[in-house]
């Protein structure tokens, strides 16, 4: 499918697709499972990280980088975004103290997105084929 040609556009249909499970998987560890809500969000945050790695490696990027390679560069890429985005609602939510903190969390989260795509384009998965993009 066309649409599907550019590696953005398999990006943010690999990150909406993760984010939904993630939100759905976290819901249900909580209310079914019984879990605290942090330990529900840690757990669903480690199986979703887990297809969110294979299918960006294998659909978004096309990458052949060897897992033991790729994964630890990922894993990193994560973390870094994870950082820049609380960092980011933090200043943020002290700095524009009236505004809401769900249209900042949103900023920061597509500004930790794009970050995301950029280390994980050019590093992570950084041998993808050229016929991917």
């Amino acid at each position: 499918m066309r649409l599907f040609a550019n590696p953005l556009s398999r990006f943010i249909v690999i990150g909406v697709s993760s984010a939904i499970c993630y939100l759905g998987l976290t819901f249900l560890l909580q209310r079914s499972g019984g879990m605290a809500p942090w330990v529900a969000s840690g757990v669903a945050y480690v199986v979703t990280f887990g297809g969110t790695y294979l299918l960006q490696r294998g659909w978004t990027f096309r990458s052949s980088a060897a897992h033991a390679t790729a994964l630890p560069k990922y894993a990193v890429a994560q973390l870094i975004s994870l950082l820049l985005t609380m960092m980011i609602v933090h200043l943020f939510t002290l700095r524009f103290q009236g505004a809401s903190a769900m249209v900042i969390s949103a900023g920061a989260t597509v500004f930790a997105a794009s970050i995301s795509f950029i280390l994980s384009s050019r590093w992570a998965f950084a041998n993808a084929s050229k016929d991917a993009e």
